[in-house]
């Protein structure tokens, strides 16, 4: 069952599991929200740098969520590892990406749960597999087209939804000693599906996505 409250210091909170999926609809529509995971290139842990860059102004939003300001384009931010990281390890978001796939998004959702979905998603849903996200244009917005040449050539504005399979985690017990390449050597002491918790003597505990860091050469499994 979905968590209501996430964040040490509770910056997501819902009241029940209709907000829950109201607010998941709402941050599925490219329009509304865009996830990143930020300045993670030297260390590769998920650290602080979840976040989720608010595109409309924060009173548009479920009024769940705690921002801090944003910059630009960007209304505010809500700062959030624990919720970002179950956005795209359990639910199918992207993050740095300017398109969310509903329809892999919406998988995720109970039957029961869908309506609410659907109303914070606040236009109407296609599952169709050719379900066309919001384009970008510089500072605006605009829908994109469904329409096909009989060429069945895109333009080149227009952006397909990629078909991603998740890779399964790497298994790694607990009490496995793994190397990272700027921590050094670190023990595991948690692991939640994606998740795997790593205690350093050098910097103490952090958190990794589970196959992405070890994908990606920052961590390693010592023999």
């Amino acid at each position: 069952m979905a968590k209501l409250r996430y964040g040490q210091q509770g910056q997501v909170s819902f009241r029940d599991l209709e907000e829950y999926y109201y607010a998941l609809g709402f941050l599925a529509n490219s329009n509304n929200a865009e996830l990143r995971w930020e300045n993670n290139e030297d260390a590769g842990a998920w650290g602080s740098e979840g976040r989720i860059h608010c595109l409309v102004p924060e009173e548009k939003f479920p009024q769940c969520f705690r921002f801090t300001a944003g910059r630009g384009v960007v209304y505010a931010r809500i700062n959030c590892n624990e919720y970002v990281g179950t956005l795209v390890t359990e639910h199918n978001f992207n993050y740095n990406s300017q398109y969310q796939n509903v329809e892999k998004i919406l998988e995720t959702v109970p039957d029961k749960y869908r309506q609410a979905f659907k109303q914070g998603y606040g236009a109407k849903i296609s599952v169709d597999p050719e379900y066309k996200p919001v384009i970008r244009r510089g500072n605006g917005y605009r829908a994109a087209s469904n329409n096909r040449t009989q060429t069945d050539t895109h333009s080149a504005d227009t952006v397909s939804p990629p078909k991603v399979e998740r890779k399964p985690p790497i298994p790694v017990p607990v009490g496995a000693k793994v190397t990272h390449r700027t921590y050094g050597v670190g023990v595991v002491y948690e692991i939640e599906q994606h998740y795997i918790r790593i205690r350093f003597s050098s910097v103490g505990e952090k958190s990794f996505i589970n196959p992405d860091a070890f994908d990606k050469g920052y961590l390693s499994i010592n023999n």
